[in-house]
């Protein structure tokens, strides 16, 4: 289900980096094998089932900015969401 989030990101052609944020050692390779990054694992405490959208997201933002990565724009896509079309998020992102 992820891979098909993650090809409609890359087709959409919004995006420069494609990230996802997991804990999961599979998830993390299927994202990886279908184009998107991984460049740290998700704690713990951010893990369960009763963590907000707001608070990995921040966590991920958090992580860039300690490693001095800079970026203008953000977009949480959820890995759970198959109808997603590229042009959806185009039109997103032009909104």
């Amino acid at each position: 289900m992820i891979a098909w989030s993650i090809l409609a990101a890359i087709e959409s052609g919004c995006f420069d980096k494609i990230i996802v944020s997991t804990d999961d050692t599979e998830i993390a390779e299927i994202s990886k094998e279908f184009g998107a990054k991984v460049p740290f694992s998700r704690p713990q405490s951010l893990s369960d089932d009763y963590t907000g959208t707001t608070e990995f997201v921040a966590h991920a933002i958090n992580w860039f900015l300690q490693e001095s990565i800079s970026f203008t724009d953000v977009c949480c896509l959820y890995a759970t969401a198959p109808f997603v079309q590229s042009s959806d998020l185009q039109r997103g992102f032009d909104i």
